[in-house]
């Protein structure tokens, strides 16, 4: 279970930093389409970015009573 959570974070990560990075320049993270605007990364990256946050918070493990 360990495994998917680290695979989830590892990608929340990575699309945090391509959201940050294409804010201030979307030509450099847009690849495909004729419009490439700030607006169309925090449409595509920041959904992405908070479909995989919650993601992690599904598989993350359990708090343990002591």
């Amino acid at each position: 279970m360990f495994v998917i959570q680290d695979f989830f974070g590892f990608l929340f990560l990575l699309s945090l930093l391509i959201l940050i990075v294409g804010i201030f320049k979307p030509t450099a993270v847009i690849r495909w389409g004729t419009v490439r605007n700030r607006k169309r990364v925090l449409l595509t990256y920041g959904i992405t970015t908070f479909v995989l946050m919650m993601l992690v918070g599904i598989t993350a493990p359990k708090p343990t009573a002591e």
